[in-house]
């Protein structure tokens, strides 16, 4: 994983967690949200391992 991306995942989580301590979401819709940033980023970590698997 690159730098950009790691750092984007860590800026997601901060602003997600900022609006749950905020109160503009309960819990469960800041863990379902916490929980799809990092699904989609081991997604996107997989792709590039098949990518260059394939070559």
């Amino acid at each position: 994983m690159e730098h950009y991306q790691a750092k984007g995942v860590v800026i997601m989580l901060i602003f997600v967690m900022l609006g749950y301590a905020v109160g503009m979401s309960d819990i469960t819709t800041a863990l379902l949200q916490v929980i799809v940033i990092l699904l989609g980023n081991i997604l996107n970590v997989l792709c590039k391992i098949l990518n260059r698997l394939k070559r």
